[in-house]
């Protein structure tokens, strides 16, 4: 079984606000950190600045990369 690092999560959470953020009234990447720390466990006692200053860092040995657009992604999934 294959684990997800803190860095994919970083990912993760990245993807879900860029994704999300535009229809969002509250656009601070703070909201999905503090979802992240609430959420994942290993996440609980890392720094907000620090879950934030990562969210954007890429990690090529990572099991989840960023994406710019999920619609974008999903379509070239499909094809």
């Amino acid at each position: 079984m294959h684990k997800i690092s803190n860095n994919d999560l970083y990912h993760y959470g990245w993807n879900l606000w860029n994704h999300f953020w535009a229809d969002r009234i509250d656009k601070r990447q703070e909201c999905v950190v503090e979802w992240l720390k609430a959420v994942f466990v290993n996440l609980e006692n890392v720094e907000v600045a620090t879950i934030k200053g990562k969210l954007t860092i890429h990690d090529p040995k990572g099991r989840i990369s960023r994406q710019k657009s999920i619609p974008d992604f999903l379509r070239f999934l499909k094809e």
